[in-house]
């Protein structure tokens, strides 16, 4: 086993009772396949809180919301709109909101739709 997996929470409540019983954090740290820093990091925060979940990470703030994928998903079924720039042009008709074509895609993939790019324009030199 790698010493860099996640640990699951039934793998931290057993380490919480090895430590219990009285194993030393290294022996414990091979047991299970992580650092013994890990197992005292554990053990301080469930001293400390009472918890042996992972903190909530930090990232940055989504510019939509729910309701914001729900309307660009009835906009993309239930108009002909066949491509990203045609659904954020017609969003952007009814709503006062404004995305970029990428959030858009985003938007379209997470609800689990496809969508279309436009055919690219060939030229003769």
């Amino acid at each position: 086993m790698s010493n860099n997996h996640r640990l699951t929470e039934r793998e931290k409540i057993n380490i919480l009772r090895d430590l219990g019983k009285g194993m030393t954090q290294s022996d414990i740290g091979v047991k299970y396949g992580c650092n013994h820093s890990s197992v005292s990091r554990l053990n301080r925060r469930f001293q400390q809180s009472g918890s042996i979940q992972n903190k909530k990470s930090t990232g940055r703030k989504r510019t939509f919301n729910d309701q914001d994928v729900l309307d660009m998903k009835n906009i993309a079924l239930n108009n002909s709109c066949k491509t990203i720039d045609d659904i954020r042009r017609k969003y952007e008709e009814y709503y006062t909101k404004r995305f970029n074509n990428s959030t858009v895609r985003r938007i379209l993939k997470e609800a689990g739709l496809k969508y279309r790019r436009k055919a690219q324009k060939w030229s003769r030199f």
